[in-house]
């Protein structure tokens, strides 16, 4: 019995050696086509306990280091922009400190000045004004 699949084996890889001639449609990605089962796959390299939990643990230590990174830029970040913030508010005293502050009493004055005078019009509270100067 054998010899009869040996030989029934044999005709049909001859009969799928065949090759087959191009098919009309163009669809040349369908031409060798085998079976699933026929690919063959290499087994997948298996690790010892030990070299698993070596490679896990390295891992949470690259995962560690990496976070740890990220907080030192998100703080140099969170100073940068801190200080920045400062700095704003303080060139803001400033400029309100060397301000010259003109009272407009009479508001027909506004009504007669030019657009280009209007701009440069700013209200200010005075009542925080004479306190920075009494202080």
């Amino acid at each position: 019995m054998d010899t009869g699949t040996a030989a029934n084996k044999q005709e049909k890889e001859r009969l799928h050696a065949i090759p087959k001639g191009k098919p009309k449609s163009g669809r040349t990605w369908k031409l060798n086509k085998g079976r699933y089962s026929a690919i063959s796959r290499p087994k997948s390299l298996k690790l010892s306990y030990e070299e698993r939990m070596k490679m896990r643990a390295d891992l949470n230590e690259t995962r560690n280091r990496e976070k740890q990174m990220w907080n030192e830029v998100n703080e140099k970040r969170d100073k940068l922009k801190q200080r920045q913030k400062e700095n704003k508010e303080r060139r803001l005293v400033n400029e309100r400190k060397g301000e010259v502050v003109q009272v407009i009493k009479n508001p027909t004055k506004i009504k007669r000045m030019k657009k280009k005078q209007l701009r440069s019009i700013e209200k200010r509270d005075l009542d925080k004004l004479k306190a920075k100067k009494s202080a």
